[in-house]
């Protein structure tokens, strides 16, 4: 009896652990990557070093992938008659996928932005410097664009919100 208690206890600790844990969305255009953690369970990082790479890890499994590179087959689309299909209903709704989103908290975000005009570039600095948007947002001079932005989330979050 007690190792059965211990058996659902630990069973309801790693259910709790797994819906409490965090989910970190990372975005980088300077360094060209982007992953996903999922706070020591998994996580996916997708990066460009010469050709497109994919690494990730589920727990104590790894394995990193160089991506191929996909092509453009230029096939002529010849004239046929449109058939009718019969759609299933999409439960998914546009309120539900809007709610999910809105679950997610950005942590930080940075914005790079060089218009290629000094002028234009000159009349939107003082955005620079606006109460929300001063240490994230770079009009800069530099040629330089790029974005940065890191989101959180928990899986609590994302189910409740989904099933509501």
């Amino acid at each position: 009896m007690i190792i059965l208690i211990i058996i659902l206890s630990f069973l309801i600790l790693f259910h709790l652990w797994i819906f409490f844990s965090p989910i970190v969305l990372e975005i980088d255009s300077r360094v060209p990557h982007a992953g996903i953690r999922w706070a020591s369970i998994g996580e996916a990082w997708l990066w460009y070093d010469e050709s497109w790479w994919l690494s990730f890890r589920i727990l104590f499994f790894r394995k990193k992938i160089k991506l191929p590179v996909i092509k453009k087959d230029h096939k002529k689309i010849s004239k046929q008659t449109k058939k009718v299909t019969v759609r299933k209903k999409n439960y998914v709704t546009f309120k539900k996928i809007i709610r999910v989103i809105k679950t997610f908290k950005v942590k930080q975000w940075e914005i790079g932005i060089d218009t290629g005009d000094n002028v234009l570039n000159a009349q939107l600095y003082p955005l620079n410097h606006l109460p929300y948007s001063f240490g994230h947002l770079n009009i800069n001079f530099k040629e330089e664009n790029f974005i940065y932005i890191k989101v959180y989330d928990n899986a609590w979050r994302i189910l409740y919100a989904f099933l509501r």
